[in-house]
Protein backbone atom coordinates (compact mmCIF):
# COMPACT_ATOMS: atom_id res chain seq x y z
CA UNK A 1 0.00 0.00 0.00
CA UNK A 2 3.12 2.54 -0.18
CA UNK A 3 2.93 5.24 -2.56
CA UNK A 4 3.44 5.35 -5.46
CA UNK A 5 2.20 2.21 -6.72
CA UNK A 6 4.50 2.15 -9.99
CA UNK A 7 7.72 0.62 -9.38
CA UNK A 8 9.72 3.17 -12.36
CA UNK A 9 8.06 5.41 -15.10
CA UNK A 10 9.53 5.42 -18.50
CA UNK A 11 9.13 8.64 -20.70
CA UNK A 12 9.32 8.66 -24.48
CA UNK A 13 9.41 12.51 -26.27
CA UNK A 14 7.28 12.65 -29.30
CA UNK A 15 7.78 16.14 -30.47
CA UNK A 16 5.22 15.94 -33.08
CA UNK A 17 1.82 16.15 -31.46
CA UNK A 18 -0.22 13.64 -33.87
CA UNK A 19 2.69 11.50 -33.15
CA UNK A 20 1.41 11.25 -29.49
CA UNK A 21 -1.99 10.94 -29.96
CA UNK A 22 -0.85 7.99 -32.20
CA UNK A 23 1.39 6.53 -29.56
CA UNK A 24 -1.33 6.50 -27.19
CA UNK A 25 -3.81 5.38 -29.67
CA UNK A 26 -1.50 2.19 -30.61
CA UNK A 27 -0.63 1.24 -27.34
CA UNK A 28 3.42 2.06 -27.58
CA UNK A 29 2.82 4.17 -24.61
CA UNK A 30 0.00 4.45 -21.84
CA UNK A 31 -0.21 7.27 -21.17
CA UNK A 32 0.27 10.91 -22.77
CA UNK A 33 -0.24 14.25 -21.59
CA UNK A 34 -0.95 17.38 -23.96
CA UNK A 35 -3.15 15.38 -25.58
CA UNK A 36 -3.89 17.98 -29.14
CA UNK A 37 -7.44 20.01 -29.31
CA UNK A 38 -7.68 18.70 -32.67
CA UNK A 39 -7.69 15.59 -31.22
CA UNK A 40 -9.75 15.07 -28.37
CA UNK A 41 -13.42 14.60 -29.67
CA UNK A 42 -11.87 11.61 -31.83
CA UNK A 43 -9.95 10.22 -29.17
CA UNK A 44 -12.66 10.21 -26.95
CA UNK A 45 -14.32 7.71 -29.66
CA UNK A 46 -11.54 5.22 -28.73
CA UNK A 47 -13.10 2.69 -26.03
CA UNK A 48 -9.52 1.81 -25.69
CA UNK A 49 -8.62 4.98 -24.56
CA UNK A 50 -9.53 7.66 -21.40
CA UNK A 51 -9.52 11.40 -21.82
CA UNK A 52 -9.39 13.58 -18.60
CA UNK A 53 -9.06 16.86 -18.11
CA UNK A 54 -10.08 20.37 -18.45
CA UNK A 55 -9.39 24.04 -17.75
CA UNK A 56 -5.94 24.45 -15.86
CA UNK A 57 -4.59 26.87 -14.06
CA UNK A 58 -2.52 29.19 -16.78
CA UNK A 59 -2.01 31.91 -19.03
CA UNK A 60 -0.91 31.88 -22.71
CA UNK A 61 -0.49 35.53 -24.57
CA UNK A 62 1.89 37.46 -26.82
CA UNK A 63 4.82 38.22 -24.91
CA UNK A 64 6.86 41.35 -26.33
CA UNK A 65 10.35 41.92 -26.36
CA UNK A 66 10.10 45.20 -25.18
CA UNK A 67 13.94 46.12 -25.24
CA UNK A 68 13.37 46.00 -28.79
CA UNK A 69 12.12 48.06 -31.62
CA UNK A 70 9.09 48.19 -32.18
CA UNK A 71 7.74 46.74 -29.26
CA UNK A 72 9.47 49.17 -27.06
CA UNK A 73 6.81 51.85 -28.07
CA UNK A 74 3.45 50.86 -25.85
CA UNK A 75 0.96 51.89 -28.59
CA UNK A 76 2.45 49.32 -30.92
CA UNK A 77 1.93 46.89 -28.40
CA UNK A 78 -1.59 48.04 -27.80
CA UNK A 79 -2.35 47.92 -31.36
CA UNK A 80 -1.28 44.44 -31.71
CA UNK A 81 -3.94 44.01 -28.38
CA UNK A 82 -6.70 45.54 -30.51
CA UNK A 83 -5.74 43.75 -34.08
CA UNK A 84 -6.06 40.57 -32.24
CA UNK A 85 -9.43 38.27 -32.07
CA UNK A 86 -8.89 35.88 -29.46
CA UNK A 87 -12.32 34.31 -29.48
CA UNK A 88 -11.22 33.40 -33.40
CA UNK A 89 -7.78 31.65 -31.92
CA UNK A 90 -9.66 29.52 -29.71
CA UNK A 91 -12.25 28.50 -32.15
CA UNK A 92 -9.71 28.05 -35.13
CA UNK A 93 -6.32 27.44 -33.72
CA UNK A 94 -7.70 25.33 -30.36
CA UNK A 95 -10.73 24.00 -32.74
CA UNK A 96 -12.81 25.34 -29.83
CA UNK A 97 -11.48 22.48 -27.08
CA UNK A 98 -8.16 24.03 -26.41
CA UNK A 99 -9.06 26.93 -24.04
CA UNK A 100 -10.88 30.30 -23.24
CA UNK A 101 -10.42 33.44 -24.91
CA UNK A 102 -9.16 35.84 -22.20
CA UNK A 103 -11.55 38.62 -21.11
CA UNK A 104 -8.43 39.30 -18.86
CA UNK A 105 -5.14 39.34 -18.10
CA UNK A 106 -2.63 36.66 -16.53
CA UNK A 107 -5.76 36.17 -14.02
CA UNK A 108 -8.93 35.14 -15.70
CA UNK A 109 -11.91 38.26 -14.82
CA UNK A 110 -13.85 35.97 -13.29
CA UNK A 111 -11.04 35.35 -10.91
CA UNK A 112 -11.76 37.30 -7.59
CA UNK A 113 -8.52 39.49 -8.13
CA UNK A 114 -9.34 39.20 -12.00
CA UNK A 115 -10.09 42.34 -13.76
CA UNK A 116 -13.54 42.81 -15.86
CA UNK A 117 -12.58 45.65 -18.42
CA UNK A 118 -9.60 44.88 -20.71
CA UNK A 119 -10.08 47.31 -23.39
CA UNK A 120 -8.62 44.87 -26.24
CA UNK A 121 -11.08 41.96 -25.90
CA UNK A 122 -12.08 41.30 -29.58
CA UNK A 123 -11.08 43.69 -32.17
CA UNK A 124 -10.95 47.29 -33.08
CA UNK A 125 -9.09 47.41 -36.15
CA UNK A 126 -9.52 51.74 -36.64
CA UNK A 127 -8.03 52.70 -32.98
CA UNK A 128 -4.86 49.87 -34.26
CA UNK A 129 -4.21 52.17 -36.86
CA UNK A 130 -4.24 55.23 -35.71
CA UNK A 131 -2.06 54.00 -32.82
CA UNK A 132 0.62 52.40 -35.54
CA UNK A 133 0.73 55.81 -37.19
CA UNK A 134 1.17 57.40 -33.85
CA UNK A 135 4.37 55.35 -33.50
CA UNK A 136 5.73 56.19 -36.57
CA UNK A 137 4.35 52.96 -38.40
CA UNK A 138 2.01 54.02 -40.97
CA UNK A 139 2.52 51.20 -43.47
CA UNK A 140 3.22 48.88 -40.63
CA UNK A 141 6.24 46.94 -40.33
CA UNK A 142 7.34 43.36 -40.29
CA UNK A 143 8.80 41.05 -37.57
CA UNK A 144 9.28 37.65 -36.62
CA UNK A 145 6.73 36.08 -34.52
CA UNK A 146 8.85 33.18 -32.48
CA UNK A 147 6.78 30.07 -31.66
CA UNK A 148 7.96 26.68 -30.18
CA UNK A 149 7.02 23.59 -33.04
CA UNK A 150 6.40 21.08 -29.74
CA UNK A 151 3.23 22.35 -28.15
CA UNK A 152 0.51 22.87 -30.97
CA UNK A 153 -1.31 24.92 -28.28
CA UNK A 154 1.34 27.21 -28.55
CA UNK A 155 2.32 26.65 -32.60
CA UNK A 156 -1.43 26.99 -33.95
CA UNK A 157 -2.68 30.41 -32.79
CA UNK A 158 0.28 32.02 -34.78
CA UNK A 159 -1.45 31.75 -38.03
CA UNK A 160 -4.47 33.32 -36.50
CA UNK A 161 -2.46 35.96 -35.47
CA UNK A 162 -0.62 36.40 -38.57
CA UNK A 163 -3.88 37.04 -39.89
CA UNK A 164 -5.33 39.24 -37.87
CA UNK A 165 -1.97 41.48 -38.38
CA UNK A 166 -1.78 41.33 -42.03
CA UNK A 167 -5.47 43.70 -41.39
CA UNK A 168 -3.26 46.49 -40.27
CA UNK A 169 -0.35 46.15 -42.06
CA UNK A 170 1.75 44.15 -40.08
CA UNK A 171 3.92 41.24 -41.04
CA UNK A 172 4.65 38.19 -38.42
CA UNK A 173 6.80 35.93 -40.11
CA UNK A 174 6.47 32.68 -37.87
CA UNK A 175 9.30 30.82 -37.16
CA UNK A 176 9.03 27.72 -35.55
CA UNK A 177 11.76 25.59 -33.46
CA UNK A 178 11.64 22.36 -31.27
CA UNK A 179 11.26 23.31 -27.43
CA UNK A 180 14.79 22.34 -26.99
CA UNK A 181 15.83 24.74 -28.94
CA UNK A 182 13.62 27.63 -28.39
CA UNK A 183 12.97 27.89 -24.98
CA UNK A 184 16.77 28.92 -24.25
CA UNK A 185 16.27 31.40 -26.85
CA UNK A 186 13.44 32.83 -25.26
CA UNK A 187 15.50 32.47 -21.69
CA UNK A 188 18.16 34.91 -23.22
CA UNK A 189 15.81 37.48 -24.49
CA UNK A 190 16.82 36.26 -28.41
CA UNK A 191 12.85 36.73 -29.82
CA UNK A 192 11.03 39.54 -30.68
CA UNK A 193 7.15 38.17 -29.96
CA UNK A 194 6.66 35.08 -29.23
CA UNK A 195 3.55 32.84 -28.00
CA UNK A 196 4.05 31.77 -24.06
CA UNK A 197 2.88 31.75 -21.04
CA UNK A 198 3.19 30.07 -17.35
CA UNK A 199 0.89 27.06 -15.56
CA UNK A 200 -0.23 26.14 -12.36
CA UNK A 201 -0.15 28.94 -10.62
CA UNK A 202 -3.70 30.03 -7.82
CA UNK A 203 -2.38 33.18 -6.58
CA UNK A 204 -2.00 36.80 -7.99
CA UNK A 205 0.96 37.17 -6.74
CA UNK A 206 2.03 34.34 -8.79
CA UNK A 207 0.17 35.17 -11.84
CA UNK A 208 1.92 38.93 -11.59
CA UNK A 209 4.76 39.19 -10.09
CA UNK A 210 6.38 36.29 -11.72
CA UNK A 211 5.47 37.75 -15.10
CA UNK A 212 5.81 41.82 -14.78
CA UNK A 213 8.22 42.26 -11.69
CA UNK A 214 11.19 44.50 -12.87
CA UNK A 215 13.93 41.50 -13.99
CA UNK A 216 11.57 39.23 -12.23
CA UNK A 217 12.66 35.47 -13.70
CA UNK A 218 9.45 35.58 -15.70
CA UNK A 219 9.53 38.60 -17.01
CA UNK A 220 10.84 37.38 -20.11
CA UNK A 221 10.55 40.42 -21.93
CA UNK A 222 12.25 42.39 -20.03
CA UNK A 223 9.29 44.52 -18.98
CA UNK A 224 10.39 47.49 -15.89
CA UNK A 225 7.50 49.93 -14.87
CA UNK A 226 7.95 51.93 -11.31
CA UNK A 227 4.75 52.25 -10.75
CA UNK A 228 3.99 48.25 -11.03
CA UNK A 229 6.54 47.00 -9.49
CA UNK A 230 5.67 49.39 -6.43
CA UNK A 231 1.87 47.92 -6.56
CA UNK A 232 3.37 44.12 -6.79
CA UNK A 233 5.02 44.68 -3.53
CA UNK A 234 2.20 46.33 -1.96
CA UNK A 235 0.19 43.59 -2.71
CA UNK A 236 2.85 41.18 -1.52
CA UNK A 237 2.94 43.16 1.65
CA UNK A 238 -0.84 43.77 2.36
CA UNK A 239 -2.78 40.90 4.53
CA UNK A 240 -6.40 42.11 3.82
CA UNK A 241 -8.12 40.08 0.94
CA UNK A 242 -9.99 43.17 -0.13
CA UNK A 243 -7.21 45.60 -0.02
CA UNK A 244 -4.59 43.61 -1.79
CA UNK A 245 -7.69 42.72 -4.48
CA UNK A 246 -8.07 46.67 -4.87
CA UNK A 247 -3.61 46.78 -5.13
CA UNK A 248 -4.00 43.91 -8.07
CA UNK A 249 -6.72 45.01 -9.77
CA UNK A 250 -4.87 48.71 -10.17
CA UNK A 251 -1.59 47.10 -11.39
CA UNK A 252 -3.67 45.13 -13.70
CA UNK A 253 -5.32 49.00 -15.28
CA UNK A 254 -1.83 49.53 -15.54
CA UNK A 255 -0.78 46.50 -16.93
CA UNK A 256 -3.39 46.85 -19.85
CA UNK A 257 -2.38 50.34 -20.29
CA UNK A 258 1.24 49.71 -21.04
CA UNK A 259 0.82 46.57 -22.80
CA UNK A 260 3.35 44.43 -22.34
CA UNK A 261 1.69 41.17 -23.21
CA UNK A 262 -1.57 40.73 -25.74
CA UNK A 263 -3.50 38.31 -23.54
CA UNK A 264 -5.05 35.66 -25.46
CA UNK A 265 -6.56 32.99 -23.91
CA UNK A 266 -6.46 30.24 -20.84
CA UNK A 267 -5.71 26.60 -22.24
CA UNK A 268 -7.31 23.36 -21.15
CA UNK A 269 -5.13 20.56 -20.74
CA UNK A 270 -5.94 17.29 -21.37
CA UNK A 271 -4.18 13.64 -20.72
CA UNK A 272 -5.30 10.54 -22.26
CA UNK A 273 -4.48 7.13 -20.94
CA UNK A 274 -5.00 3.42 -21.81
CA UNK A 275 -8.02 2.12 -20.23
CA UNK A 276 -5.46 -0.39 -18.02
CA UNK A 277 -3.99 2.62 -16.66
CA UNK A 278 -5.82 3.18 -13.47
CA UNK A 279 -5.78 5.50 -10.33
CA UNK A 280 -4.51 8.56 -12.22
CA UNK A 281 -6.02 12.13 -11.41
CA UNK A 282 -6.06 15.33 -12.92
CA UNK A 283 -4.93 18.26 -11.09
CA UNK A 284 -5.76 21.89 -12.81
CA UNK A 285 -2.68 23.36 -11.49
CA UNK A 286 -0.98 20.91 -13.87
CA UNK A 287 0.91 19.02 -11.57
CA UNK A 288 2.10 15.30 -11.97
CA UNK A 289 0.88 14.14 -8.47
CA UNK A 290 -1.79 11.96 -10.04
CA UNK A 291 0.91 9.36 -11.22
CA UNK A 292 1.95 8.09 -7.96
CA UNK A 293 -1.66 6.63 -7.67
CA UNK A 294 -1.83 5.69 -10.94
CA UNK A 295 -0.81 1.74 -11.59
CA UNK A 296 -1.67 -0.71 -14.99
CA UNK A 297 -4.22 -3.17 -14.39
Amino acid sequence: NALPYLDGITFQFYPDPTARTTAVQTGNVDWIEYLPAADIEIVELDPEVEVVGGISANFRSIYFNVSEEPFDDHRVRQAISHAIDEQAIVDLALFGTGGIAATGTTIPSDNYYGIDSNPYFGRNLELARELLAEAGYPDGFTFDLYVTSTYDFLRAPAEVIQSNLADIGVTANIVAEDWSIYLPKVMAGDYQATVLGESGQSDPDDLLFNVFYTDNGGNLGLFSDEGIDRLLEQGRQASDQEERREIYLEAQERILDLAPHTFLFYSTQYEALRTNVKGFEHFPNTSYLGLRTTYLE
